[in-house]
């Protein structure tokens, strides 16, 4: 369970609040000068309200309200009101009205219409091939990190499989993945921008201060050395 926000007012005509942060440690956010204590009290209610909309015990959604006070402090805007919240966490819509990764996916393509051939063909191939078969069953909020390195440890497992079947002594074996392809390092890379551009596309008409989800998860490097993890 995350706990609460550590939220103090520290003399007249300044702020200090503590937003929760994916590391154990929180660090301050300072906000101010004021001119008199109540209104720094004032700034202090906003963050406790901001802080109130989330389950206490979904800590996704916790660090994500930290994360949207946050950004909405660096540029320089107000603390954002419970209702800016709700429509960051989608909590202001009835379950049912969110759609699915397949179904999110599929009208996000169909819907840009001012794309290059190239790259319809190629968001085409990395949703139907990819993102659909392994991501598609989940609710969008409820897509996680751990759905995303999933995915390629799931395309890295196929990949080893067609290596170890090319390598077999049995041709009948060696006949069956004669036509698949490794899904190399490169390739993950673009499927991985394919799913970060419609989920950003998807938080746009909904701004709320500045925020925006983040595409999680592992995308291999171009070199295929290493996995790293990949925001916005």
């Amino acid at each position: 369970m995350v706990p609460g926000p550590a939220v103090t007012a520290t003399g007249i005509g300044s702020t200090s609040y503590r937003p929760a942060r994916t590391a154990p440690a929180r660090r301050p956010l300072r906000h101010g000068t004021y001119a008199s204590q109540d209104d720094a009290n004032t700034v202090l209610d906003r963050v406790r309200a901001a802080f109130a909309v989330p389950d206490p015990a979904d800590k996704s959604a916790v660090r994500r309200v930290g994360d949207l006070i946050e950004a909405a402090v660096k540029a320089g805007h107000t603390v954002p009101s419970q209702d800016e919240v709700r429509r960051a966490l989608h909590l202001d819509l009835d379950p049912q009205d969110l759609p699915t990764m397949a179904d999110y996916l599929t009208r996000w393509l169909a819907g840009r219409k001012k794309i290059k051939a190239g790259t319809r063909r190629s968001y085409e191939s990395h949703i139907r091939l990819y993102l659909i078969p392994y991501l598609g069953q989940w609710r969008i909020d409820h897509l996680r990190p751990g759905h995303i390195d999933a995915m390629y440890d799931a395309i890295e497992e196929r990949n080893t499989a067609i290596r170890t079947l090319r390598a077999g002594r049995d041709p009948r074996q060696r006949d069956e993945v004669k036509a698949q392809r490794v899904v190399g390092p490169a390739t993950q890379h673009r499927i991985h921008a394919t799913l970060r551009k419609a989920l950003n596309d998807h938080a746009r008409p909904r701004p709320a201060q500045g925020y925006q989800p983040r595409a999680h998860g592992r995308a291999p490097d171009r070199q295929g050395t290493q996995a790293h993890a990949v925001d916005r």
